[in-house]
């Protein structure tokens, strides 16, 4: 049985095997401090679900630096992150949106270079693997719009959505709902959403604003 089948039994609840698919998530700084045994742990246990790596036709407009190495890296959003150890990822200090009005919105890049990653090469990996393939692309509104406006400024402004902001959402929304057709013409066997909503006790905001803001938004993911 491949890694594909084995992925796909699982979702059926058809997977007799006694072995439950494989998807190691890391961060370099494993690799930097613990190579062998990182390698010998994959070696051991390969993954089972794997990611296709786009390669963009168009370069961004505004990302610079590495976004595991200590010092300054900016996103494809503008976004600007500082780091102080190699190998995780940094936070962002500074928004880049200040204005409680969300007035100075555009000074946000959204990242058109994600559309114009090459589909064929996408198929020929698809074909080329017994991996269960996930498309490269993880969409995150919530998370995206704190690294844009700082997670403590965005918790008050859904509080009274500014216009601005919801204007905002629906330019963002619409971004990565193309995003999302564009990898579904492509052959990987699944699509991608990604967010981190929660504590270990409850939800990080009102499950009201939730429901009225976001909800629609993964429900028109989930029906790409």
């Amino acid at each position: 049985m491949t890694s594909r089948e084995l992925v796909l039994r699982t979702l059926e609840f058809e997977n007799q095997t006694g072995r439950v698919p494989r998807e190691i998530w890391t961060l370099p700084w494993a690799k930097l401090h613990y190579g062998e045994e990182f390698d010998r742990i994959l070696t051991d246990y390969p993954n089972d679900i794997l990611t296709a790596r786009p390669r963009y036709h168009q370069s961004s407009k505004v990302s610079r630096g590495d976004m595991y190495r200590t010092g300054i890296y900016v996103d494809d959003w503008g976004c600007i992150f500082e780091n102080r150890q190699d190998g995780i990822i940094g936070e962002v200090k500074q928004p880049l949106v200040e204005g409680e009005e969300w007035e100075d919105w555009e000074k946000v890049t959204f990242p058109e270079n994600w559309l114009s990653f090459d589909k064929e090469e996408v198929n020929q990996y698809c074909r080329s693997v017994d991996g269960f393939v996930l498309a490269g692309c993880y969409p995150r509104p919530f998370e995206q719009l704190q690294f844009i406006r700082g997670t403590e400024n965005l918790f008050m402004d859904l509080v009274d959505p500014p216009e601005n902001l919801l204007n905002f959402m629906k330019k963002m929304h619409a971004f990565y709902c193309e995003q999302l057709n564009k990898w579904a013409e492509t052959e990987v066997d699944a699509l991608m959403i990604m967010d981190d909503w929660g504590t270990q006790e409850n939800l990080l905001i009102n499950p009201k604003i939730w429901e009225e803001l976001f909800m629609p938004m993964y429900r028109d993911y989930i029906d790409i």
